[in-house]
């Protein structure tokens, strides 16, 4: 006598008589081919489809994410080698995404490497604006150039989930118009909802205070962030990051680095495992001379490193290697007063001032002079004609500013 009868043994009817086979049930399968899912099944095998877009709280998204899990617990019971893909990803609630974005390890690739789960939960209701950076308008630096050439439907992809958690229904790509490559790629894989923005090549313009003002004319006061007029920017290799990480389940292990500078043979972008020696980066493209310096970063933001072996991290987006032509170091400049450095600062601070309030080691003039809104563009030592290091003598008085502040901090 039987208990259960199943007409039909394609994907429904095995998967139906596979969960009764752990009951003490009789079940026979009636099939008309002459084998098991040889219809059908056979033409689709590869393919899981859990619904489109589901609405998170519905029963199709609860279904959508509880069907995967299932799947992959037999999957793996069975030793079948599968890959997720697919729109199941936006089924998943922003907690649940932004914890996904925490356990494969992504922090921003611009640079900074803040932790992007940070970010992106501290946003939250705060956020009406989100821009995407791909505007690399440093010299020399070309990694997300290429990225936006080559991957460009996973960068769209990556935006789409920052909007999905941040519950916005637009979101910006912001890129120069030195770039048409890059522009082209993206506009032939532009998705409903992204808006492009290709603004004119300036420098430094890929800072983030300047690239808010530029895409929305909004203006980050003095010691605020983004959030504070409703924008969050987030570097296009973070973003390709956290679509690798969701949709593929791949941590960050790996980065586009330029490995470019005027002494190099093969000037080249390569995608590099995080820990790659900047020894190892700089073989793989050939020097004509002996290295005078190195920066991690290009020439205008980057840091001079004393030890080629230093491993490539998630925040170094270039290696430019430089030659004896590029030293311009002076034993002992002194300020010529010109005011060069004030016309060309970005942010209308005052470099000569601030300078010398740092050799002066007064932080409460440091602070006079907002110190801590300088952004480290380089434009200041670029144009000075006495060759004065005002980057590095600001990079210094931003610590000193730090340890008088933790000094306070453990008095209290």
């Amino acid at each position: 006598m039987l208990d259960v009868a199943i007409i039909g043994c394609g994907i429904i009817g095995a998967a139906a008589a596979y969960e009764l086979s752990h009951y003490p049930l009789q079940t026979a399968i009636f099939e008309a081919e002459n084998d098991v899912a040889d219809c059908t099944t056979k033409a689709n095998s590869a393919i899981l489809h859990a619904g489109y877009d589901p609405e998170p709280g519905t029963r199709m998204a609860r279904l959508n994410v509880e069907g995967v899990a299932l799947a992959k617990e037999i999957c793996a019971r069975l030793d079948v080698p599968y890959l997720q893909c697919g729109s199941l990803v936006l089924a998943l609630s922003p907690e649940e995404l932004i914890g996904i974005i925490r356990e494969g390890g992504i922090v921003g690739m611009g640079g900074a490497t803040f932790p992007t789960h940070v970010k992106l939960s501290g946003g939250i209701g705060k956020v009406d604006t989100v821009i995407i950076n791909a505007g690399e308008c440093e010299p020399y630096i070309t990694a997300d150039d290429r990225l936006c050439r080559e991957h460009p439907a996973e960068l769209m992809k990556g935006l789409k989930i920052i909007m999905k958690i941040f519950g916005l229904t637009e979101g910006h790509i912001a890129i120069e118009d030195n770039k048409p490559e890059a522009i082209q790629s993206l506009k032939d894989h532009q998705l409903d909802g992204i808006v492009l923005d290709v603004l004119p090549a300036k420098y430094p313009q890929g800072a983030e205070k300047q690239l808010i003002y530029a895409v929305t004319g909004r203006e980050v006061p003095s010691g605020g962030l983004p959030a504070a007029v409703g924008c969050a920017v987030f570097n296009a290799a973070t973003t390709r990051a956290i679509h690798d990480v969701v949709y593929d389940g791949m941590p960050l292990i790996k980065r586009i680095v330029t490995v470019s500078g005027d002494i190099l043979m093969e000037p080249k972008n390569l995608l590099v495992p995080i820990g790659t020696s900047f020894n190892d980066l700089i073989d793989a493209c050939g020097h004509s001379e002996n290295p005078y310096k190195v920066l991690s970063g290009g020439p205008m933001m980057g840091v001079a490193q004393y030890d080629l072996n230093v491993p490539t991290i998630k925040g170094v987006n270039a290696v430019t290697v430089l030659g004896k032509k590029n030293n311009f170091f002076v034993e002992e400049p002194h300020c010529l007063r010109c005011g060069k450095c004030i016309e060309v600062c970005p942010m209308h601070l005052m470099p000569v001032l601030m300078y010398q309030a740092t050799q002066d080691g007064d932080v409460d003039g440091m602070k006079s002079v907002n110190l801590l809104d300088c952004i480290e563009c380089g434009c200041c030592a670029y144009t000075c004609p006495a060759s004065v290091p005002l980057v590095l003598g600001f990079r210094a008085g931003k610590q000193m500013i730090r340890n008088a502040a933790a000094r306070e901090k453990a008095k209290a």
